[in-house]
């Protein structure tokens, strides 16, 4: 209770700075972890519903054990407050450990990898993610950084809608 993570985000489409996003721990039951922005992640940091009213089914983004190389698959279903929903299938792989630094410090991290495909329910069209995130699970609960691009469309052939990477500025214990 109380842990706060705040991660500074840049657009890296424009190289604008947004808001920062602070996630801080306001509720802890035996299977989830609730924030003050209204983020819910399983025990293992898996989301369950992102600030905005996304909620996902049970899912698989963070690994039960940390080893390079360990390689997975998870897919689940999204639903959004409008009523829309669809599946997403996600491959993921733990791809190196090396040190990274930012604002929050320097960290000696697991480097995840995944590429996944959003298609909803009609299948009129997908998007694809794909995404790089660095995690010292022996020293935080929550990411140092997340790269993530979100393209229109799957492959060559997508648009890029979305650049993103998000750095831990500050982490506070409760």
């Amino acid at each position: 209770m109380g842990d706060t993570y705040v991660y500074r985000v840049t657009d890296r489409l424009t190289g604008a700075e947004e808001h920062p996003q602070a996630f801080t721990v306001t509720d802890v039951t035996e299977s989830e972890v609730r924030f003050g922005n209204g983020q819910v992640v399983d025990l293992l940091g898996n989301t369950l519903r992102r600030p905005g009213g996304r909620v996902y089914t049970a899912n698989q983004l963070e690994p039960v054990e940390y080893a390079v190389g360990k390689q997975w698959h998870t897919e689940f279903r999204i639903s959004t407050p409008s009523g829309a929903e669809g599946t997403t299938a996600v491959d993921l792989r733990i791809a190196a450990r090396e040190t990274i630094t930012v604002p929050a410090g320097t960290f000696r991290a697991f480097r995840i990898e995944g590429r996944g495909v959003f298609s909803d329910q009609m299948h009129r069209h997908a998007e694809e993610t794909r995404f790089k995130k660095w995690v010292a699970p022996d020293r935080l609960r929550m990411p140092i950084v997340i790269d993530e691009i979100r393209q229109r469309g799957v492959g060559k052939h997508g648009r890029v809608t979305q650049s993103r990477r998000l750095e831990l500025v500050t982490a506070r214990e409760g």
